[in-house]
This record gives C-alpha cells, structure tokens and sequence, in this order.
C-alpha cells in the first residue's frame, strides 16, 4: 500500500487525477476518489477544512483561526489547539491524499488540483459556456445555502458568511461574464435564466436593509457635535458587520436627515425597512443616550432603550449602546443575529475623540477649509496614539481628497503624505481595508494598476461592507474597462451608500458603457441633487442625443467654478462675463454635438494645457476624452495620472462616438501600455471591448 501510494504520490499526471470530493451546497460532506465517506470527527477541523474548501484559492492565517475558532483563550493555548486541528486533518487525509494540506508556520492552505466540489462544478461549467449544464446545477441547488451543517460560534460564523458574501458575488459576476460571452441564441438565453435564478437565489436570502439616522445632541452645542456622529458611526459600524443586516452609509443618513421628509419618505427614499434614531443629552459630565428603532413603513416605534454614563469614557459607552442595540435588535426583529465584538481602535479617548470630528469633515468634502482641518485633527489624533491604524488610513484618505476635490495646484506634497499613511497604517494593521485601497490608489499614480487591483481585492475581502472600500474596487476595475466585473461592486457601493455622490458618478459610466442609457441619465440626476458636478448628468444626456438640454445641464457646473474646480488660467478667479464665455465653448464642445464647437473646445484645452500650473487636472482630462481628443488624453494621463483625473478613465470603454474613437487611434496601444493597463488585462481579463481580437491588440 505504501509502495503504491508514494508511486501515485510522485506521478504528476496520476496525482492530478486524485483528491477528494466535497459537497458545499447544502450539507458538508467529503468524499474520496471512488466516492468512500471521509470522516472528519473533530468539529473545529472539520470547519477548517469546510471553510478552505469554500474558498480553495486562498490562503487561512493561523492567528485568525485561532482567535475566530478559541476567542478569549490564552495565545499559547489557542495555538496548541489548532495544531492538533491541522494534525487531526493531515492524519484524516494521509493514506490517500497527503499532499492536500499546505501548512506554513503563518498560513494553512489546500491544493486547489485535488478538490472536487459542486460549487467547482458550477463555475467550471458557467467559465466553459456550457449553459445548459451549469444551468442544471444552479436549479439542483438553489434552495440550498452553503455549508448548512458547519457552526463554531459568532465570531467564526460570521467570518464564513462573509466568506460566503464573497463566493456568491464572485459567481455572479461568472454568469455576467457567461452572458456577454454568449455566441448563440441559445446560450444567450439560458445565461439569462441563469442570472434571473441567481439572483432569485441571493433575494431569498436578502438582508434587512436599517439606516441610522444621526443621533441628535441636546442642548445643541456644535462644539460637541460630534459626540452624536461618533455615537452613529459607531452603531453602523457594529451592526455592518452583523450578515443578516446591509446599513445604509452614514453620509446618505445624513444627507437626508435634515430634509423635512417624514419617517416613511426617509425609509422609502433610502429603500429600507428600519430606521434607528436617537438623542444625546449632555449635563456637565454625565451623558445619557436614547435610543429607538422605527418602522420604516409605518413610523412607529418598534424598540427603544435608554444608556447613561461619564462622558469622559464616551468610547466606552459607544461600545456598550452598540452591543446592547445589537441583542435588543434580536429581539425587536425575531432573529438570531451572529453579532461580532466591536473593534477597539484606539487606547486614547481623546486620540478616538480627534479622529471622530476629523472623520465628520472628510464625510462633508466641500466647503472652504474643510479637508485641511480634517487633517490637522487627525494629526492631532496621531500625536497622542501613533498606532491608530485606522486614524493612518483616514488620514490617507483625506490627503486624496484634497487633490480630488479643492483647487489643488500641487498635488506632490498630498501624494507623498498619502503614499506614507497608507503604508504607516498597514504597517499596524495589514488587513485596514481602506490602508489597502489608499495603497491601491498610490499604485495607480506609479502606472500599476494590477498590483492596485490586487489590494482592492484584499481590503473588499477584509471590509466587504464598507462602501469607501467596495466603491474604491468597482472603480479600480471600470478604469481598466472591466465593465462586467465592475458593475455589481459599484452598485453595491450605491446600495450602501445610495445619496453619496462618490459613488453615484462612478455608476453613471458603467451603466452607460453597459448601453443602460436612461438610467445612467436617472443616476446622473441623484448625483447632481446631492451635489456634484452636473457636467456628469450632462454627457449621459448627450449619450440619448438630447444635445440642447446636455447644453444646458453641463453649463450648470459653471456655479462651482472657484470653489472646487481651478480658474482655466491657474492664475486669477475670472470675471463673470468670462466665465459665460468658458461654459459656453465648454458646454457646446461637449455637448452640442457639432464639429466646429468641438474643434474650438479641443483649442481651448490645448490653451490650458500649455499656461495652467495643472495641466493633469480633470478640468482638461475628462471633457478631451468625451470629445474624443485622443492626442491630450494621452500626453496628460501618460504624463502624470493621479486621484484627480482618474474618473476620466471609464469613459474610455462606451460604444458612443467621439469618446470611443480614442480605441481606433494608431498610439491608443502604446498608451495603454504605458500606464499598465495591457499588464493589468492579463491577470484580470481583457475589457468587453476586446474580448474578441485581444490577441490582435497585444
């Protein structure tokens, strides 16, 4: 036996027909080669070995598991009984398979060539184009949730659901890719039945969508205004991470809070079932937090609770009010919710105080001072804790803020302090979701785009419900004209955050390249109501061929002019009648869809570019590759792209003249090479545009 097991073990060939089998829909089980039961006795090895097999391409850390799988055990004890874990798991596999395990010091893998699975079936089918078996498989499990019969505790279920969040995404974006593949009626057709059945599939297991509105301070005192903001944050950051429930972003509750809408006209315009509300009362030192939870298509309360405690240990009360909401809510909505332990962030209260107040300016973006004061309280926050990792990373972000949206003529210095947060952050905390992003974006000003998306792969990993973070990987892969992959990540972010500009301008470009013209047109709309720039609106309008109310429209950008975007000659605000004079040439250039006007705005450009400090700036970016100038796109985006002219980059990948004439240009393959997009395709795909001749471009 042990002759014949290492002849097997050494044959490349005959070991890549070995393995094992696994079922993951439904009940877990595992199987040998000739279908003989495995039997995994020990519980926690046999989670282990499920949660591997649910996502083989992917490495476990060892300190993870010990702290999802022994939480509040000793360090040393932990690690003692994941040992015999991996132990028990190699003895279970040796006589047949022992090359099934990776185990290192840090991580512990599989050898995803020896795994057999159903949900491997499906992909590999739906990766094939073979339609009618993959849509077999998908009616054979749809009622079947994954690995029903593996549960540890909170904190590892609520790991695996996110896990499982990940694999039922990445198969939704297997079966858009199937459908633009389709070749024949029929394909096309069964595709579509399948996307309807998956989605079904994941709507029969929707979660409960809950906005927390901001808590209110009385007496009003705007001084310690963000004592109640921090109270919201920290309640949707808890309840975020909790599977069964999808909260709506802080900066849509907050957008619409002070409305005038009623309850319900907040719930409906927001699209969620409950709402929670509350005040907070200051006396000297003591702080006493109401709380209630509304229904959203009634208005009436349905839970309310009250917390009292020192305003001097606020972080401390914020982190009871959370968890105790979070146990209420079991009762309130008759659930049994897996509720995570909340993240301590920093050990100063005052340090935590600082970065709350600096994190309600980063959420506003606009207004005279507004950033930099941001980032002076985070630098404040620094100084009292420097292993705030999270407080890093704000920073970062802050940083990249300044360049996108304030008159910033030199963007060096905010992308050198970007690039050292990010890493400062990271090397605290490697698994900081938005670090991760913020690395991703300085890798992008270097022209590596594909070790970018990489890092916005891992942080949606670690934060698959932050929106900055499932935003920052939706556009990372429009830019690169991933359209399909990009799509369910950017509307995810809007479903997060529905009344954030941020990401609404993102979805108005995939929408459009997905030939979904009238509702890019509808999205456009909701970002200019929120306050964005309307030049947006204004080329989705021009998309439709409404040229005299795209006119229109984009001129209305004109009353942003001096605050948040440059003066065209970088040197002085100009004169009123000089302004009607620039949006008019603008806004026709655009939109007008007349030759001569384009050719006037396209020397107007060329103007800019040779006398403003800026001549990267979005400003010249974005309206020479809606007009198809394909000459400045190039010279400026090789020159020097960066976090302010990079939502000029979807636009590169529509189906609508003049913007797709810049694909036909003679040098659109050297600067595609340039900017690292074409290294960027071979690891994540070729853009829908190229799918059929990518090997006649490259």
């Amino acid at each position: 036996m042990e002759t014949e097991f290492n002849r097997r073990k050494n044959d490349e060939e005959s070991l890549g027909s070995s393995g094992v089998n696994v079922t993951l829909f439904g009940h877990f089980d595992v199987t040998d080669e000739v279908q003989n039961t495995v039997h995994i006795a020990d519980k926690k090895a046999k989670a282990i070995f499920a949660l591997l097999c649910l996502s083989p391409q992917h490495t476990l850390d060892r300190k993870t598991l010990t702290e999802l799988l022994w939480p509040g055990r000793y360090a040393a004890q932990a690690k003692s009984s994941l040992r015999q874990c991996i132990l028990k798991l190699s003895k279970t596999f040796e006589t047949f398979c022992p090359d099934l395990l990776c185990v290192s010091r840090d991580e512990i893998s599989i050898n995803n060539t020896l795994i057999e699975s159903d949900l491997k079936a499906l992909l590999d089918q739906i990766s094939k184009g073979d339609s009618d078996n993959a849509l077999a498989l998908a009616k054979q499990n749809k009622n079947l949730n994954f690995i029903e019969n593996i549960s540890i505790n909170q904190q590892f279920d609520a790991y695996v659901a996110k896990t499982i969040e990940q694999v039922e995404a990445n198969i939704e974006t297997t079966v858009n890719q199937l459908k633009t593949n389709a070749k024949d009626e029929h394909t096309l057709a069964k595709a579509h039945i399948l996307q309807k059945l998956w989605h079904a599939r994941i709507a029969g297991r929707s979660k409960i969508p809950i906005a927390v509105l901001p808590f209110s301070l009385m007496p009003d005192n705007a001084e310690q205004a963000y004592i109640g903001q921090g109270m919201t944050d920290e309640i949707i950051y808890l309840l975020s991470q909790i599977p069964q429930l999808q909260m709506i972003g802080r900066r849509s509750s907050f957008l619409i809070a002070n409305s005038g809408k009623s309850v319900q006209e907040i719930a409906s315009t927001l699209n969620v079932t409950y709402l929670i509300d509350g005040t907070v009362r200051i006396n000297k030192d003591a702080i006493k937090i109401d709380v209630q939870l509304i229904d959203g298509k009634t208005g009436f309360q349905k839970w309310s609770g009250q917390y009292q405690g020192d305003v001097h240990k606020l972080f401390s009360l914020q982190e009871n009010v959370a968890v105790n909401l979070a146990n209420e809510l079991e009762d309130a909505l008759g659930l049994s919710l897996i509720i995570p332990k909340i993240n301590q962030m920093t050990i100063s209260q005052k340090a935590y105080d600082l970065y709350l107040q600096g994190r309600a300016l980063t959420k506003r973006i606009f207004g005279e001072g507004v950033l930099e004061s941001a980032i002076s309280l985070f630098e404040q926050a620094l100084e009292l804790d420097a292993n705030f990792s999270e407080c890093w990373a704000a920073l970062a972000e802050a940083n990249a803020y300044v360049m996108v949206f304030t008159p910033c003529l030199d963007k060096a210095p905010y992308m050198s302090r970007l690039a050292n947060c990010a890493e400062k952050a990271l090397s605290i905390d490697s698994k900081c979701g938005l670090a991760l992003t913020m690395k991703g974006v300085c890798l992008w000003d270097q022209n590596n785009p594909c070790e970018a998306i990489k890092l916005a792969y891992q942080a949606y990993e670690v934060a698959p419900n932050d929106a900055a973070v499932v935003s920052r990987l939706g556009s990372f892969l429009l830019y690169i004209g991933l359209t399909e992959k990009a799509f369910p990540f950017v509307a995810k972010a809007v479903a997060l955050e529905p009344l954030d500009g941020r990401h609404l301008i993102h979805l108005v470009p995939a929408l459009l390249n997905l030939g979904k013209v009238d509702e890019a047109i509808d999205v456009g709309q909701k970002a200019t109501l929120v306050g964005m720039p309307s030049i947006t609106l204004a080329y989705a309008t021009t998309v439709k061929g409404d040229h005299d109310l795209a006119v229109k429209q984009y001129s209305q950008t004109r009353l942003m002019m001096n605050a948040i975007m440059n003066v065209p000659s970088g040197e002085r605000p100009m004169t009123e009648e000089e302004l009607d004079n620039y949006w008019h040439v603008t806004a026709n250039g655009v939109c007008s869809g007349r030759e001569d006007a384009r050719q006037t705005y396209c020397q107007l450009l060329d103007h800019m570019y040779a006398t403003i400090p800026d001549r990267y700036d979005l400003s010249i970016v974005m309206p020479a590759v809606w007009m198809g100038y394909a000459e400045m796109v190039f010279k400026t985006l090789e020159e020097d792209i960066n976090p302010a002219n990079f939502a000029a980059l979807p636009y590169l990948w529509g189906h609508h003249a003049p913007a797709s004439k810049i694909r036909e240009h003679p040098d659109f393959e050297q600067f595609c090479d340039k900017i690292g997009l074409i290294k960027a395709w071979e690891t994540f795909g070729w853009p829908e545009v190229y799918q059929q001749k990518q090997s006649d471009f490259a």
